[in-house]
């Protein structure tokens, strides 16, 4: 099986997951920057790869202090 996400569903699922079971609003960040990797060698090109990052944003609140 193979399951693919896109950014909007992955969004998705993780806001309404923390809205539903932690009682927590929040908005979820994703970031995607290319990192250049080393290449060695005469005719070696330069590779880039994606670095993501994931940041949930919101006030949460636990025994009345948020």
């Amino acid at each position: 099986m193979n399951i693919k996400f896109n950014e909007e569903s992955t969004k998705r699922i993780v806001e309404g997951y923390y809205k539903k079971h932690e009682d927590f609003e929040c908005y979820l960040k994703i970031n995607c920057q290319h990192e250049l990797t080393p290449s060695f060698g005469r005719f070696a090109v330069p590779n880039t790869r994606p670095k993501l990052s994931f940041v949930l944003d919101g006030k949460l609140g636990v025994n009345g202090v948020e």
